[in-house]
């Protein structure tokens, strides 16, 4: 018995060590990425190329990067048709960050024609893997009125999902949202405000699909 309890032991410190070998080893290798990546955004052009290459061979999350520098002329010149395009690619891949940007492309007619509809398909897509930015968003555009009808009802909902997933991409965008918000419920109704408080408990009630 002893023998028994003393080879499981044996087995559990492996796999626990195992695991954190592995955790180490990704926590140096994001920080070696992340390194590339400044490097490339700054143009450095060494850095730049050995991004394009891990692209080529299908590292979703550099395609992604590439397409970021692209659409942002970090690193690169400028080229929305690019970035789209590689947008496509990593979203394609799963890659969910990339349903944001494609969703903002289209409502800013960058490389491709402002379409305010498809805009908003994106980002619901995006809403629908939880992304703050998304439901943001989607916020923003009924509070203007871009291919939408204003709703502020409807725009503070999706500003309660957004704060709601609170995974923001900066903490600029999360103070932004959080500063349309007390502007948008001063000039709102005390009803308005809790029709869009149910709406928003709703969406998350659904997963966040179907809002």
């Amino acid at each position: 018995m002893k023998k028994i309890y003393l080879n499981l032991f044996t087995t559990l410190f492996f796999i626990i060590l195992s695991t954190l070998v592995s955790a180490e080893i990704k926590k140096n290798d994001d920080i070696i990425y992340n390194e590339l990546l400044n490097l490339a955004q700054n143009g450095d052009v060494t850095s730049i190329n050995k991004l394009i290459t891990l692209a080529k061979n299908g590292d979703v999350i550099s395609i992604y990067n590439l397409g970021r520098m692209y659409q942002n002329g970090s690193g690169v010149d400028q080229n929305f048709k690019k970035a789209m395009k590689l947008y496509l690619v990593s979203a394609k891949e799963g890659y969910s960050l990339s349903y944001n940007n494609i969703g903002q492309m289209y409502s800013l007619g960058q490389g491709v024609q402002q379409n305010h509809k498809e805009s908003m398909n994106w980002y619901k897509i995006g809403v629908k893997y939880k992304l703050s930015d998304s439901a943001h968003n989607i916020a923003a555009k009924f509070i203007n009125g871009s291919g939408v009808e204003k709703n502020y009802t409807i725009a503070l909902m999706w500003m309660n999902v957004a704060l709601k997933l609170d995974n923001f991409s900066s903490s600029k965008v999360k103070f932004k949202s959080e500063r349309n918000r007390e502007r948008l419920i001063e000039v709102m109704s005390l009803t308005q405000i809790k029709k869009a408080k149910l709406l928003a408990r709703d969406c998350v009630t659904k997963n966040y699909k179907k809002c």
